[in-house]
């Protein structure tokens, strides 16, 4: 086991949070597990511990690798860091000969190229950095499910549904007058930030403000600009007094902070539910800050407005490494290694998509996602369908096919919105998975490769009505509903009938809103091994969604025929692992009155009550 441990600075959450992302691939390239050990240098640590846990990065986030939390540090280690604390300006050490300590910001000259270079002067982060870290991201810097229901619960009562301008406006110490730093200085300039979200107003009449400051005073000035559009999460705010205090080691901190562990623990907890709304806003407007750089991190599709963006740096400032990437010696960019053919082609198909009626769309409402295994012979028909739905995310998932099913739907996939994800048999569980993280989409709708698209729009209409009625509803089936979980004597419930609540229904359409999902951990790779079916793995996930505060919904979409008596039994699963899946079938029916069955009162409280506000009992 070789640990790449990253120690704490005595600097602010979300600049410790960029060292943790920049760390992860330079440990990776060394064949390192990256673990977070954040302590007394930093004044979000307390010593009574926040959360149930005793370090600053699990107060917050998942372990970077969960199998290897803080605790799996050994002592020994723990004693030697305690004497011998990394320094931010130095690569790090070995404290035996496979444990590496560092707390270093990833911008030390000998590890370029090996760290991912975050710009915290005046520059934000390009575009090549922002996917470089939401990749990063995506996988290992993943907030604990107390923040995610916060986020969840503020968004839904005050966001959904509405086009949000998000403003993050930082100031305290970054504006006092013992800031001596040439690129914070001046760093808060309320009436830029004014300029800038009249101009997105006169755009968006009917915007949103979301506003997260850490001084009372700036969101008292917005309010007192632009009234009741303006929203913002109870956070603790300085409120008067010396803007700017000591951390721990003598760093410049916000004093409000600075003076009481247990409220800079708690304050931590909010930047990161703030740092969450933030990225889900429509347009962010912004300072020099590490938090609102995080978030063009976290979305790097998401435009932006810098109030404290200089062009140049001054000359009298150090000289950092802008780039992870080693330099090219300029014989090796010719542009004469491309045929000249090719470059044409390139030109008139970037100007053919430039004048077509369809653009790409940073965040479509819907996404299709469609799981293809050797079905080439229906791919004309759910293609026309799903593009008679309208002008959505359309996902597909080719699992390996080998009759050629690849190649076609490369063939047609060519709209901006349009992708097409190839893997090697991994099966539903693992490939929709990652397909649903991928999707920028609001809503995300599960097809599989045998459905028939209704030529008629009503189904789709009625579930994306459904999802704006009822905040909490996080999936809607449309082939088969449940209303019980007792191995062998599942209820049925299939056919036309009002919108109703039930305990789990089947995929073929199997609607899902993404927030929910990821809050919710996602399927259960335990229902299947790679490259085998998972039977009943959808249903696991609603009766999950259940107890954990969500709902589930029916609506019958004649995907599969007008009955169940008409459903051919040829499905993938069934032509190519007939044994296998009948083997998981069983297995999972079992494992999934095990898991709820202890919970069927309360489940069946829950689906009752839903249906009886809807006037259904």
């Amino acid at each position: 086991m070789r640990l790449h441990i990253i120690c704490e600075r005595d600097v602010g959450l979300f600049s410790l949070i960029q060292q943790v992302i920049a760390n992860i691939p330079w440990a990776m390239r060394e064949y390192r597990i990256p673990v977070v050990y954040f302590r007394e240098k930093t004044c979000y640590w307390t010593p009574n511990g926040y959360q149930g846990k005793d370090t600053v990065w699990e107060y917050y986030f998942e372990p970077v690798v969960t199998a290897y939390p803080t605790s799996s540090i050994p002592e020994r280690i723990r004693k030697i860091i305690s004497v011998n604390h990394p320094s931010p300006f130095e690569v790090g050490y070995y404290a035996d000969e496979c444990t590496f300590v560092t707390n270093n910001f990833g911008d030390h000259p000998n590890l370029r190229g090996k760290a991912l270079f975050i710009p915290y002067l005046w520059d934000d982060p390009d575009d090549a950095v922002r996917q470089q870290a939401k990749a990063i991201i995506e996988i290992f810097i993943r907030p604990r499910a107390y923040i995610l229901q916060k986020v969840n619960d503020f968004f839904e009562k005050h966001m959904s549904g509405h086009y949000v301008i998000g403003v993050h406006a930082r100031g305290t110490d970054a504006s006092s007058e013992q800031e001596i730093r040439p690129h914070r200085q001046g760093a808060l300039v309320l009436s830029r930030y004014i300029t800038e979200i009249r101009r997105l107003l006169d755009i968006q009449p009917n915007a949103k403000i979301f506003v997260a400051a850490d001084d009372e005073s700036s969101l008292n000035y917005l309010k007192e600009v632009f009234g009741t559009r303006v929203i913002a999460y109870d956070s603790i705010r300085h409120q008067g007094g010396e803007a700017a205090g000591q951390g721990p080691t003598g760093w410049i901190m916000p004093a409000y902070i600075a003076g009481d562990r247990d409220l800079a623990a708690r304050n931590g907890e909010e930047a990161v539910v703030e740092y969450l709304l933030l990225s889900r806003c429509d347009y962010l407007v912004h300072n020099g800050s590490s938090l609102a750089r995080t978030v063009l991190l976290n979305v790097p599709q998401l435009p932006h407005k810098n109030t404290h963006h200089r062009e140049l740096v001054s000359k009298a400032e150090p000289v950092f490494y802008p780039t992870a990437q080693p330099s090219l010696r300029p014989e090796e960019l010719r542009v004469t290694d491309i045929d000249p053919e090719v470059i044409k082609r390139v030109k008139a198909y970037k100007a053919r998509q430039q004048s077509s009626s369809i653009q790409y769309r940073d965040r479509p409402r819907l996404a299709f996602i469609v799981q293809s295994f050797n079905r080439v012979s229906n791919i004309d028909q759910l293609l026309a369908g799903l593009r008679r739905m309208g002008d959505h995310e359309l996902i597909v998932c080719d699992d390996g096919s080998l009759d050629g099913s690849r190649e076609k739907w490369m063939s047609y996939l060519d709209q901006p919105n349009d992708f097409l994800i190839h893997s090697n048999d991994l099966h539903e569980i693992r490939i929709l998975d990652r397909a649903i993280r991928f999707a920028y989409a609001e809503i995300v709708c599960l097809v599989q490769d045998d459905d028939l698209i209704p030529h008629e729009t009503g189904w789709l209409d009625s579930a994306l009505t459904q999802f704006d009625t009822y905040p909490n509803l996080a999936i809607i089936g449309g082939f088969m509903g449940f209303d019980s979980i007792e191995a062998g004597a599942w209820k049925l419930i299939f056919g036309e009938a009002p919108f109703r609540f039930v305990y789990h229904v089947n995929i073929g359409p199997y609607f899902i809103r993404k927030r929910h999902y990821e809050a919710l951990g996602g399927w259960d790779y335990s229902f299947s091994r790679a490259g085998e079916p998972g039977i009943c793995f959808e249903s696991e996930l609603c009766l999950r969604a259940w107890i954990n505060g969500y709902q589930v919904g029916y609506s019958f979409v004649p995907f599969k025929g007008p009955s169940p008596w008409h459903y051919p039994l040829n499905g993938g699963t069934m032509l190519f692992s007939d044994e296998v899946r009948f083997r998981n079938m069983l297995q999972n029916q079992n494992k999934i009155f095990e898991m709820y069955g202890k919970h069927v009162q309360l489940i069946d409280r829950l689906v009752r009550e839903a249906n009886r506000r809807i006037g259904l009992l």
